[in-house]
């Protein structure tokens, strides 16, 4: 237990302040387009000075790596890296999460960590009407582009698609909570 914490404090260490962010689900429609997270990863570090993490599980590199193409500036990737305990150790210390609706929303919420969370389906049962991240410090946003069942399970969405639920959307999400302003201390 003590041994990832003291890894990734080490590593955290230089970076200073961050923000994490999963571009990756499991399911083709909760996949927003890697250039949206890309677009607010660099847009925050510029406006904040906060270092863009990804994360992700071992099969969703391409997600990862799609997002990094698209970025203008650094970022740290821990996508297949990190264990459960390693994850909630990250998330805790993050000064914000911005995912796509995945269980890491969850973890980081219980955590205390700021949480926006983007949904793009609202079929019954599987929007965030069920699967919100819960607490004071959380947020989410949803664009009804998955409506049915069968769309739930086989779309893939397209920028196109997007209407509303924009990169400045969440830009404005983060200036409205105050999440990253200066006088934010890390823990």
């Amino acid at each position: 237990c003590e041994g990832y914490q003291k890894l990734i404090d080490e590593h955290l260490k230089s970076l200073g302040r961050y923000v994490v962010f999963n571009p990756s689900a499991s399911t083709p429609s909760k996949i927003w387009p890697a250039e949206y997270f890309a677009q607010v990863a660099s847009d925050l570090f510029k406006k904040y000075d906060v270092i863009p993490v990804i994360i992700g599980g071992k099969e969703d590199a391409q997600y990862s790596d799609a997002m990094k193409k698209y970025m203008n500036g650094i970022a740290i990737d821990f996508t297949g890296k990190l264990g459960i305990g390693a994850l909630a150790w990250l998330l805790k210390k993050a000064l914000l999460f911005i995912s796509n609706d995945t269980g890491p929303v969850h973890v980081a919420a219980s955590l205390g960590t700021p949480v926006i969370s983007i949904f793009l389906r609202n079929v019954p049962g599987l929007g965030p009407t069920r699967w919100q991240p819960l607490g004071a410090k959380t947020r989410y946003l949803l664009e009804e582009i998955v409506m049915t069942p069968d769309m739930a399970n086989h779309a893939t969405i397209e920028r196109a698609q997007i209407r509303t639920l924009t990169p400045e959307a969440i830009e404005k999400i983060v200036e409205e909570e105050g999440w990253l302003s200066r006088d934010k201390v890390q823990l």
